[in-house]
């Protein structure tokens, strides 16, 4: 049992136009789907993540989560509960998995209780969808009445048997400023603790991810809404702005909002652009980078508003742009040649850095410090409770 993202150019059979098989059954380029053991392709389950976008789950990210989550479970009912769907799930095989998962026997198989918590609304989201497109007869999970506390006063909300509710609040912690500033040169700048240059450092992105570290810490933007960043959306380098305008297309629960930049960050950020980024953009265009992305949409005029894409009828707000989309707009010269990506930060090879990549860039800074003894476990949400000394 394992998940996948589907590709328009894999997989490629003689006589079927594979990217009309995809259009016309309304999946996405790098939509996730599920397999089976046996390689089979459930129609209907896969079908629930394809409709995940009108049942509330919009982002990128939380459509991932809920594909994740989904085939661990039907891996377990399927290696322990002899070879049952999903289809066949009820109330005694969510306890089994219950069991197996936040009561485990052995502690490093326990997941903590906000993990579980995650993987109840995974299913409870299939269960009213499969509900309403008929799929199922009746909820397989037994619910109770609850009473809890609200800033309102009492409530009675309903609930599944299986839910640990209140047990998966853990403290917010919160980051010294001062440690986030040594966090943030020892590790993404390559300097000793002492701020000496450190002679074995390898990186060769420092400043970069350095100013990608303080984008998030003095705006409080998430992890997804800085990185999928456009050109155009970047304010103009003037005293008393350096708002940043947040599209409904990439914020939690699609709300969209206003945050701001401290100059000396915007500063930064403008320098980065007009420097670093394009010396990479000019070098990478020189090898055709950009010329042979079948699935580019060539921009020729944007603005912090909206931006035209060739080939439409109307201007597209960012409102109407999600990370995905981003990923494919490059932006092109008067005649029609591709000058470079639209989104604001790239990697070495001059292609968009995804969210995972920044991930995974701050999970090796915590690997970093561990060598100079410093005790820091720093993750993007971290960036969000720094307090200043």
């Amino acid at each position: 049992m394992a998940n996948h993202r589907t590709s328009s150019g894999l997989a490629v059979l003689p006589d079927i136009d594979s990217g009309g098989v995809l259009q016309r059954a309304e999946v996405r380029e790098r939509q996730r789907f599920i397999l089976g053991p046996d390689g089979s392709y459930d129609v209907h389950l896969n079908q629930f993540l394809r409709d995940l976008p009108s049942w509330g789950v919009r982002s990128k990210n939380g459509q991932d989560a809920y594909c994740s989550d989904l085939t661990v479970v039907c891996r377990f009912l399927h290696e322990a509960l002899g070879g049952k769907t999903i289809w066949q799930m009820d109330q005694a095989d969510l306890r089994a998995f219950k069991s197996a998962r936040p009561f485990g026997q052995d502690p490093d198989d326990r997941i903590a209780y906000s993990t579980w918590q995650r993987f109840l609304a995974a299913l409870e989201k299939w269960v009213r969808w499969a509900l309403d497109a008929e799929l199922l007869a009746a909820e397989p999970f037994r619910y109770v009445d609850k009473v809890v506390m609200t800033p309102n006063g009492p409530k009675q909300v309903r609930v599944n048997e299986e839910s640990e509710p209140g047990k998966s609040k853990v403290p917010i912690s919160f980051l010294p400023y001062q440690d986030f500033l040594l966090w943030r040169d020892v590790r993404l700048r390559g300097l000793l603790p002492n701020g000496d240059r450190d002679p074995t450092w390898r990186g060769r992105n420092g400043e970069r991810n350095g100013l990608f570290a303080d984008l998030l810490v003095c705006t409080g933007m998430r992890l997804v809404e800085a990185s999928c960043l456009l050109l155009p959306e970047i304010p103009l380098l003037a005293p008393a702005r350096g708002d940043f305008h947040l599209s409904k297309a990439v914020t939690k629960r699609n709300k969209p909002r206003t945050v701001y930049a401290r100059l000396r960050v915007l500063r930064d950020v403008h320098h980065y652009v007009t420097i670093e980024r394009d010396e990479l953009v000019q070098r990478m265009r020189l090898t055709g980078a950009y010329d042979a992305k079948a699935d580019s949409w060539h921009v020729p005029r944007s603005n912090r508003h909206a931006l035209v894409v060739e080939g439409q009828r109307r201007a597209w707000t960012y409102s109407d742009i999600d990370y995905e989309d981003r990923l494919r707009l490059v932006s092109v010269d008067a005649g029609g040649r591709a000058v470079g990506p639209l989104w604001l930060w790239l990697g070495e090879d001059g292609s968009p850095l995804k969210s995972s990549t920044w991930q995974s860039a701050f999970r090796r800074a915590n690997e970093r410090c561990e060598r100079f003894d410093l005790d820091f476990d720093v993750h993007p949400h971290t960036f969000r409770h720094i307090v200043s000394a």
